[in-house]
C-alpha cells in the first residue's frame, strides 16, 4: 500500500504542474486546489475559474464533450441547480476550464454520456436507487427531476449521481 501512496503524490504533482503551465500560457496563476477525485484534480485560477486536470485522455474528451453540449443547447442552470461554464479547454494537457458555481449545482460529467444511456438490469438500478436515497437523503426526490432535466434538453445521462456532483443549497 505504502507504493500507492507515493504513486498518487507523482500523480497530482504531475497533475499540478500540467495545470500551471495551462495556466502560465493563459497569464494566469494556479494558487489553489478546489478537489480531486476519480478522473482528476481541479484547480482554482487567480480567474476564478476552476481547471479540471484529467488524469486519462477518455474521461477528459467524455466530460469535454458533455460541456460542449451544454453550451451549444445553452444551459447553465438545471432544475435550479448551477451547472458551470465551459470556458477552454487543452487537448494536449488534458484540461477543461470552466466557471465556479455556487451552490446548488451540478457539475463533474466525466462519465454521463450523450444521447443514450446504457441498459442496466433490474437489480442493479434498484441497488443503486438505495445508495443514492441513502447518500441524498430528504433531497432524494429532486435528483432524479434532475437526472431528466439534462437528459431531455442536453441528451446527457448523469451516471453516477452523488453529493459531490448534486449539491443543494442546505448541503
Amino acid at each position: 500500500m505504502r507504493g500507492v501512496g507515493v504513486f498518487m503524490e507523482a500523480s497530482s504533482e504531475i497533475l499540478l504542474r500540467r495545470a500551471q503551465a495551462y495556466a502560465g500560457d493563459r497569464s494566469m496563476i494556479v494558487p489553489g486546489q478546489l478537489g480531486f477525485g476519480h478522473d482528476g484534480h481541479v484547480f482554482v485560477s487567480n480567474e476564478h475559474t476552476a481547471i479540471k486536470v484529467h488524469e486519462r485522455a477518455t474521461t477528459y474528451r467524455n466530460e469535454l464533450a458533455v460541456y460542449q453540449r451544454l453550451r451549444e443547447r445553452g444551459v447553465d442552470r438545471v432544475a435550479d441547480h448551477h451547472v458551470p461554464k465551459l470556458i477552454d479547454w487543452d487537448d494536449t494537457r488534458l484540461i477543461i476550464e470552466m466557471s465556479i458555481v455556487p451552490r446548488p449545482f451540478v457539475l463533474d460529467f466525466a462519465s454521463a454520456m450523450l444521447d443514450h444511456a446504457p441498459r442496466f438490469p433490474q437489480h442493479v438500478i434498484d441497488e443503486r436507487t438505495e445508495h443514492w436515497l441513502e447518500l441524498f437523503g430528504e433531497n432524494w426526490e429532486q435528483v432524479p427531476l434532475i437526472v431528466l432535466e439534462l437528459e431531455l434538453r442536453a441528451g446527457v445521462y448523469l451516471l453516477d449521481p452523488h453529493p459531490g456532483n448534486i449539491a443543494f443549497e442546505d448541503d
